[in-house]
C-alpha cells in the first residue's frame, strides 16, 4: 500500500501536555533552553485513495542555545546557535483497518522531516517575542513628578554567567530644564542570591544620590512662631531671649515672636549600611524677630545638619522612602547682633574663652528638632512620598518587594 503525507494540510499540533521549561546558563556567555513536553500532533496521510487522519502522541526535548550580540543604543539582538531535538514516539492514533506497524515509520518519517525545524523557528519566535517585551520594559520614560521625569536605558550587552544573568540600566534624569546621566557602575557588584525570588533589582548608592536631590525638592518656608505652626513657638521664643540676654542689646526683642525662614542648603544624601538606610542633609535657619519698636531684625542665622532614618517600601512600581528625624547637630553661621554667648559642645570650641566662629547651640537644639520634625519633616515626607519609579523588566513587579543591603547597593527582590 502506497502512502505519503498530503501536500495541504501539515502536521500541526492538537495539544501539548505539561510543558517543563528551563534555563541554564553557561561559561561562555551562552543560555540553554530546555523544553520537554508531550505533544498531540496530528496529519493527513493518504492511504491509496483515501485520505486519513493520524494522531501521534510524541515527547520532546529541545534544546535551543542564544546569545545576546550586536548592541547599540539599549538594543541589543538575540542570536541563536543550535536547535536539537530528541522525540520518541509514545502512542499513533489511526483508523482501525491500518496496521501500527505500518504507520509508524511513515510518521517517523515525517516526524523527522519536519518536527526539528518546526519547533525551532517556533521557539525562535517565541524567543524574539520575549526579546522585544524585555527591552520595551527595559528602556523606559517615566515620571517623578510634574518637573521632574527618568529614563531608565540598558546600559551593555546583558551578561551571562553561570550565576547570573544580569542587566545594567543607565538612569537620564531630566529636572528643571537640565539633563543628568546616571551611568551603570563600572564597578564590580555583588549580586544577591535569588533564594526563590525571580527578578533582584539594584540600585547603587551613588545612582539614589544622583536620584534623591530631584526627587526632594522643597522650597523656602518662612513662617511666624505661633502655637498653632508650631507646638513649642513659646518655649523657642523662651529660649531665644534666654540666649540674647547674656549681653546688652537694647535693639534685641523681648519674647516676640519669631519669623523662621527655612531652606535646604545641602541636597539630601542617602548612607546604606548593612542593616539600615539612613539620609543626611543640612538646612539653614535665619531667626528674625521685632524690636521694641516693632521693626523685624535679624538675630542670627543656624545651620542645622540633619540625620534622618529612611523606611522603604514599593507600592504601585515606585520606590517609597519614610524619613524620621533622628538627630540634630546645631550651629551659629551668622549673627547680626554679635557674638552669641554659649558654651560649645564640639571640641573645637571646647574652650568658651575663645570666641569661635562656628558655635554649636545646645540650648536650642530641643526645640529646633520639634519645629523641624513639626514644619519641615512632613513637607520632607510628602516629596518621598512621590516615590521613584522603578522598572519592571519582563512585567515583573516589584511591589512588595524584600530589601537587601549589598556592599553599597540596595536590592528588591520578588
Amino acid at each position: 500500500m502506497k502512502s505519503s503525507l498530503y501536500p495541504g494540510p501539515r502536521l500541526h499540533v492538537v495539544k501539548v501536555y505539561l510543558p517543563i521549561i528551563s534555563v541554564r546558563l553557561e561559561t561562555n556567555a551562552t543560555a540553554q533552553l530546555h523544553l520537554k513536553a508531550r505533544l498531540h500532533l496530528s496529519a493527513q496521510y493518504h492511504f491509496g485513495r483515501l485520505f486519513e487522519r493520524i494522531d501521534a502522541i510524541t515527547d520532546v526535548h529541545f534544546v535551543a542555545s542564544a546569545r545576546f550580540r550586536n548592541y547599540s543604543v539599549g538594543i541589543a539582538h538575540l542570536k541563536y546557535e543550535a536547535c536539537n531535538t530528541r522525540f520518541t514516539l509514545a502512542q499513533i492514533i489511526c483508523p482501525s483497518y491500518l496496521l501500527k506497524t505500518q504507520v509508524k515509520p511513515l510518521v517517523m518519517d515525517i516526524l523527522k522531516a519536519t518536527l526539528p525545524g518546526a519547533l525551532c523557528q517556533a521557539v525562535q519566535q517565541v524567543g524574539n517575542v520575549a526579546l522585544f517585551d524585555f527591552l520595551y520594559t527595559a528602556n523606559v520614560l517615566v515620571s517623578v513628578h510634574s518637573a521632574t521625569t527618568l529614563q531608565y536605558q540598558l546600559a551593555t550587552m546583558p551578561q551571562i554567567t553561570p550565576d547570573t544573568f544580569a542587566v545594567k540600566l543607565n538612569i537620564w534624569i531630566r529636572t528643571a530644564g537640565r539633563f543628568l546621566v546616571v551611568p551603570a557602575s563600572d564597578h564590580p557588584i555583588v549580586f544577591p542570591l535569588l533564594k526563590g525570588s525571580n527578578l533582584c533589582l539594584l540600585f547603587t548608592q551613588d545612582a539614589l544620590n544622583a536620584i534623591l536631590p530631584a526627587m526632594v525638592r522643597v522650597a523656602p518656608l518662612e513662617f511666624i512662631t505661633r502655637p498653632q505652626v508650631f507646638s513649642g513657638s513659646i518655649q523657642l521664643i523662651n529660649a531665644v531671649a534666654v540666649l540674647l540676654s547674656h549681653h546688652k542689646c537694647p535693639t534685641c526683642p523681648e519674647k516676640s515672636p519669631l519669623k523662621i525662614l527655612l531652606k535646604v542648603v545641602e541636597p539630601p544624601v542617602i548612607v546604606l549600611h548593612p542593616s539600615s538606610a539612613h539620609l543626611q542633609l543640612a538646612v539653614e535657619i535665619a531667626v528674625a524677630a521685632k524690636d521694641p519698636l516693632g521693626a523685624i531684625i535679624d538675630l542670627f542665622i543656624l545651620k542645622a545638619n540633619l540625620k534622618l532614618s529612611a523606611e522603604m517600601s514599593v507600592h504601585g512600581c515606585k520606590l517609597i522612602f519614610r524619613a524620621t528625624l533622628m538627630k540634630v547637630d546645631l550651629f551659629v553661621i551668622a549673627s547680626d547682633i554679635g557674638h552669641i554667648s554659649t558654651w560649645c559642645a564640639s571640641s573645637a570650641c571646647s574652650d568658651h574663652r575663645n570666641p569661635c566662629s562656628i558655635l554649636q547651640v545646645n540650648s536650642l537644639s530641643k526645640w529646633i528638632h520639634l519645629l523641624l520634625v513639626e514644619t519641615f519633616m512632613p513637607r520632607i515626607n510628602d516629596c518621598l512620598n512621590a516615590g521613584l519609579p522603578v522598572p519592571s523588566l519582563l512585567n515583573i513587579k516589584m511591589d512588595y518587594a524584600k530589601f537587601l543591603i549589598l556592599q553599597g547597593s540596595l536590592a528588591l527582590c520578588v
